[in-house]
């Protein structure tokens, strides 16, 4: 290996690691076309991701309550815009790994990693945008950083969270900002309570009816952790966040090494 080659990578990877720890300092920037077909939830005014995570912080987990919930709920739903891009791209400082992949695929035109859906709940406000399954995603990841237990409600059309509160349990649905009191059991038993949550919320009948019948196909449903709801996904992240930091360092500790033995010789 030449010298100068050894200085370009010994390079590149300081860079990479440097990268690596911008993204994890610095916010992503907000990023939707905005002559998209893009709507926000009722009555919400779209919050900015600073704001969200500064009132986040001032809610007492340790002694959580329905109003506490409700506000977190309003709080994701007002921070991501109902929508999905042709390419949910990754930026180099967020995952290089990643980025890398994508813009492979993007001059391939293939398509396995372009419709990625984050998890790491800062980045998914910080984006900004978003289907039910992300920004549900988002609340469960920020309930499991804060030692919090949720699990994700896959209804053959839509997803929500369930929320175990002591004795007490409740589906947030942060795509509608809506709050049920009641688990899916008490759905079934009652599906008026999807009525009565929808439409106070100010949602028309007709979409009600549909949110309705999502949550009594009970044969659809489907009640998960993360891992549970995106086995393969899960893996992969957990291995792209594990290497954008161990390619880099390993690289610079080989080139170290080899300079080493070579002095010695």
């Amino acid at each position: 290996m030449t010298n100068f080659l050894k200085i370009f990578l010994l390079y590149l990877c300081f860079g990479i690691l440097l990268a690596n720890f911008y993204g994890y300092i610095f916010p992503l920037k907000t990023n939707y076309e905005v002559n998209s077909k893009i709507f926000h939830k009722n009555k919400i005014p779209l919050l900015e991701p600073y704001s969200t995570k500064i009132n986040l912080k001032k809610i007492d987990l340790k002694n959580i309550s329905e109003q506490d919930l409700r506000q977190i709920n309003y709080l994701f739903a007002g921070s991501v815009k109902n929508y999905w891009p042709k390419a949910n791209l990754f930026e180099f400082t967020e995952n290089w790994i990643i980025f890398l992949i994508q813009r492979i695929e993007l001059h391939t035109k293939k398509n396995k990693t372009l419709k990625l859906e984050r998890f790491n709940w800062e980045k998914i406000i910080e984006r900004g945008y978003g289907l039910c399954s992300q920004i549900s995603l988002a609340i469960y990841d920020y309930f499991k950083k804060n030692n919090l237990n949720s699990l994700i409600l896959s209804l053959g059309g839509h997803v929500v969270i369930e929320f175990q509160n002591g004795d007490k349990s409740y589906i947030l649905d942060p795509d509608y900002n809506v709050v049920i009191n009641g688990d899916l059991n008490s759905i079934y038993a009652n599906s008026d309570i999807i009525d009565e949550a929808y439409s106070s919320a100010g949602y028309p009948k007709n979409a009600i009816e549909n949110l309705r019948e999502i949550y009594m196909s009970k044969e659809n449903n489907k009640i998960a952790t993360r891992s549970e709801y995106y086995p393969m996904l899960t893996k992969f992240y957990y291995l792209v966040n594990l290497s954008k930091w161990f390619v880099p360092i390993l690289i610079i500790i080989l080139l170290k090494k080899n300079e080493i033995s070579r002095k010695k010789k």
